[in-house]
C-alpha cells in the first residue's frame, strides 16, 4: 500500500470548507482534512489518498477532475507540500 499526504496553504484561509468539499469530489476515496488545533493551523487543508501500489497512485493523481481542480486553483495556493509513503504491515489496517 502507497499513501499521499498533501498539505496545502492558501492565500484566503476562509475558503478552507469550500475547497476542502470540492478537493474531495475531485479525488474520490481521498481523505479531506481541515486543522484540528492551533498547531495544524500552520496548514490549511490536508489531503490524504491512499493506493494499492504507485502506479495506482499516479492514476489517481491523474484523474481529470483532479487535474483540472488543481490547475483552477492554483493561485489560491500558497504552498503545497507532499509526500508519498510505503506502508509496512499494521499501517494499512489502521487507515
Amino acid at each position: 500500500m502507497i499513501e499521499h499526504v498533501m498539505l496545502f496553504k492558501l492565500a484566503d484561509p476562509a475558503a478552507r470548507e469550500a475547497l476542502a468539499a470540492r478537493m474531495a469530489g475531485a479525488l474520490p476515496g481521498a481523505r479531506v482534512g481541515l486543522p484540528a488545533d492551533r498547531d495544524a493551523e500552520v496548514w490549511d487543508l490536508l489531503v490524504v489518498v491512499t493506493a494499492p501500489d504507485a502506479a495506482a497512485l499516479r492514476d489517481a493523481l491523474a484523474a481529470p477532475a483532479w487535474t483540472a481542480l488543481q490547475a483552477e486553483v492554483a493561485g489560491a495556493v500558497q504552498v503545497r507540500k507532499g509526500w508519498t509513503f510505503a506502508l509496512r504491515s499494521g499501517a494499512a489496517a489502521a487507515t
